[in-house]
C-alpha cells in the first residue's frame, strides 16, 4: 500500500494571493481580526506587474510602440470589470456616484457613495497611469525598467518611500489623515514598486540587500508610529517571497487555490454585497462561514462569467478594439 502523499509544487505569489483575499472577506466578516489583506494584495500587484506585464512592455518598446500603451492596456482590463460592476450595481440601487466610476473616490471621504468604493483598486489603477505617463517622458527610466527592473523598482520604491513620509506628516498637522487612511497612491505606491523589487531580485546579492531594504522601509514607518501590524505582515510575506519563489501543497489543493487566486478581483468586487446581505440576519459563526463559502463561490462564478462574455466580444472586430483598446 503506498502511504506516499501527492505533493504538487505551487507558485508561492499565487498562494499568498488567494489568503490575502480569504483572510479580507474573514476581516470583514469579523472572523478574524487581521488587517492588511488590501495591502498585501497591492505588493502582489507590482510584484505580478514585473512578472507578466513588464516582458509585454518591454516588447511594445522594442517595436517603438508608446511605452505608454502597454501601461493603458493594463490599466483598462483592471478597469472594465470594476467598473461595469459599479454600473450594475448603481442601476440597482438606483443611484449614482461618479466618483466611483472615475476611479478616483479615494480622494474622497469615507462616507462618500455610502461605501460603494474600492479605494485598493483605484491606487492601483492611479499608480500604473502615473508611473507610464512618467516613462512616456523619461528616456533614462524607460532604459533602467527595461534594462536594469532591480534598479529601476530599488530607486523608485526608495522615491515612494521617501514621499510617504512627506505626505503622513503633512496629513497629520493638517488633519488629512482622518479622511484618508492609507488610500492616497503617494502614501502607498511604495508598497507597489516593493513588490515589483522583489520580483526583480533574482542574483543572491539582490536578494540580500533586498532583504535589508524591506526591513528598512517596512521597520520605519512602524518605529514612527505610521502603520500597525499589517506592516508586520507584509515584512515577513515579502521576505518570504524574496527566497522563496514555490511550494510543495497538496496536489488536490493546487486547483481550488488557482481559483481563488485567479478570481480574486471579483471575490473583492463581490464580496461587500455578500456580507452586508448576510447581515440582515442572525450573524451566528455558522452564518459567518456561510457568507464566506458565498463570496468566494460568487467571486469565481464571477471570473468566469466575465471571461466568457470577453471571449463572445472578442470575435466581433469593433468588440475587441474596445476591450483590448
Amino acid at each position: 500500500m503506498n502511504s506516499q502523499v501527492d505533493m504538487k509544487e505551487l507558485d508561492i505569489s499565487i498562494l499568498f494571493r488567494a489568503v490575502s483575499i480569504v483572510a479580507i472577506v474573514m476581516h470583514h466578516l469579523e472572523l478574524i481580526s487581521v488587517t492588511g489583506g488590501a495591502l498585501f494584495l497591492l505588493f502582489l500587484a507590482g510584484y505580478n506587474f514585473v512578472v507578466f506585464t513588464l516582458p509585454k512592455a518591454k516588447k511594445l518598446h522594442s517595436e517603438d510602440s508608446p511605452t505608454l500603451k502597454a501601461f493603458l492596456r493594463y490599466s483598462w482590463r483592471l478597469y472594465l470589470p470594476v467598473a461595469a460592476y459599479l454600473a450594475a450595481l448603481f442601476i440597482l440601487l438606483r443611484r449614482f456616484y461618479i466618483h466611483s466610476i472615475l476611479m478616483i473616490s479615494n480622494f474622497q471621504e469615507p462616507t462618500y457613495s455610502d461605501g460603494i468604493r474600492y479605494w485598493f483598486i483605484e491606487v492601483l489603477i492611479q499608480i500604473i497611469l502615473i508611473t507610464g505617463i512618467f516613462l512616456s517622458f523619461s528616456q533614462t527610466a524607460r532604459s533602467y525598467m527595461f534594462d536594469k527592473p532591480y534598479n529601476f523598482f530599488l530607486v523608485a520604491t526608495g522615491v515612494c518611500f521617501f514621499m510617504r513620509l512627506i505626505t503622513w506628516n503633512l496629513s497629520v498637522s493638517t488633519g488629512l489623515l482622518e479622511v484618508f487612511p492609507h488610500q492616497l497612491p503617494n502614501v502607498i505606491a511604495f508598497v507597489f514598486f516593493l513588490g515589483g523589487l522583489v520580483a526583480s531580485s533574482q542574483e543572491t546579492r539582490q536578494r540580500l540587500f533586498s532583504s535589508l531594504f524591506i526591513a528598512f522601509v517596512l521597520l520605519v514607518p512602524i518605529m514612527l508610529g505610521q502603520a500597525r501590524r499589517d506592516f508586520i505582515i507584509l515584512l515577513i510575506s515579502s521576505l518570504l517571497l524574496v527566497w522563496f519563489k514555490e511550494i510543495k501543497v497538496f496536489a488536490f489543493m493546487k486547483f481550488p487555490i488557482f481559483q481563488v487566486a485567479f478570481a480574486s478581483l471579483f471575490i473583492y468586487l463581490t464580496h461587500f454585497q455578500v456580507v452586508s446581505t448576510f447581515e440582515n440576519f442572525t450573524m451566528s459563526i455558522v452564518t459567518k462561514y456561510a457568507a464566506l463559502a458565498v463570496s468566494i463561490a460568487l467571486g469565481i462564478v464571477g471570473k468566469i462569467l466575465w471571461t466568457a462574455v470577453i471571449k463572445m466580444l472578442s470575435r466581433n472586430s469593433v468588440s475587441r478594439k474596445i476591450i483590448w483598446a
